[in-house]
């Protein structure tokens, strides 16, 4: 950006990126014992007093020393740690909008909002592009990775 529009927009980006790297560190750990809490029926609130909701705020803490730990540890390859929750993602993608869309079909389950045929057309379409993508994506993130794929 410097070359563009100065020092000015270099450090205005940089503390843009800096806010939300803060943001990150506090809301993806904070949603993931939120619903992982959720899932296994314990209470969660961050409104809670920490003797009403030990495991929520145990997951929260766990999960912020966790990430911490991770990017101070000598030696560690940055960028594949950046890139295995990508290519975690793109493998597990798939399967949800499967499901997704099976759940959508289900008359049983959406009554009289089941997907139509268009909108199976549509959905069923937006799936296979979304999982071809995912394929070429998770192929080039490995190569890259490894140093097989550079630039």
């Amino acid at each position: 950006m410097r070359p563009l529009a100065g020092d000015f927009s270099a450090n205005l980006f940089a503390i843009g990126l800096l806010n939300v790297s803060i943001l990150a560190v506090a809301v993806l750990p904070l949603t993931t014992a939120y619903a992982m809490c959720g899932a296994l029926g314990w209470e969660r609130s961050i409104n809670l007093p920490l003797r009403e909701a030990p495991a929520f705020f145990g997951i929260f803490g766990g999960l912020i020393l966790v990430g911490v730990a991770a990017v101070l540890v000598p030696g560690v390859p940055l960028l594949l740690l950046l890139l295995i929750p990508n290519v975690v993602s793109a493998i597990v993608m798939p399967a949800i909008l499967i499901l997704q869309l099976i759940v959508l079909n289900d008359r049983k389950i959406m009554g009289r909002w089941a997907n139509s045929a268009g909108w199976n057309a549509a959905g069923w379409s937006v799936t296979g592009g979304l999982i071809l993508l995912t394929v070429v994506y998770a192929f080039i993130a490995v190569l890259q990775a490894t140093g097989v794929l550079t630039g």
